[in-house]
């Protein structure tokens, strides 16, 4: 009866190991999902602050033009009561629609967007699980650490460790 219950224990470890490998191969895909998202959504955004900064270029340089021909000649503009009223409308109610909106338009949807994807994304919880993995991968099979940090795990291509993030450019799918 004890090579039985022996038995039972070895499948329910299998069984339980297997589920966890395919729980982690799963979270490990949202991850990369939530990575290609969050790509996206700051993408976007740098595409409207592109938009934003070059309206701001624009407006400065009209501002800049207007600025210089007013300076030519002050007291012959100013004295007309229509420029008058334009240059302080300029100041006031085309300020307040053209400036103020361009140069302080907050972006709080950028960031709860993000922080919710990142959610997706592996805590760092998951990271001390990942080290403490390596660790026993590398005590059980009695690894080399050079080896390790330079990407092979015996035949098996991955990133070296640099201590930096991997980017597309350096990481092999082989």
């Amino acid at each position: 009866m004890t090579a039985f219950a022996f038995w039972c224990a070895c499948v329910a470890m299998m069984t339980l190991v297997q589920g966890e490998m395919f729980t982690s191969l799963a979270a490990m895909q949202s991850a990369l999902w939530a990575e290609r998202e969050i790509a996206a959504t700051i993408n976007d955004y740098v595409q409207e602050e592109e938009t934003r900064l070059a309206k701001l270029k624009q407006l400065a340089a009209d501002m800049d033009n207007h600025s210089r021909r007013v300076q030519e000649n002050p007291e012959k503009f100013l004295g007309n009561p229509v420029n008058a009223y334009l240059l302080i409308k300029g100041f006031t109610i085309d300020w307040d629609r053209d400036v103020t909106r361009e140069i302080t338009t907050p972006k709080p949807d950028l960031e709860e967007r993000i922080q919710k994807l990142k959610e997706s994304l592996p805590s760092y919880e998951d990271l001390n699980g990942a080290v403490v993995a390596l660790l026993r991968l590398q005590d059980t099979y009695k690894l080399d650490t050079d080896r390790i940090a330079g990407g092979d795990l015996q035949g098996t291509p991955s990133v070296s460790l640099t201590g930096t993030y991997p980017t597309h450019s350096n990481v092999s799918y082989v």
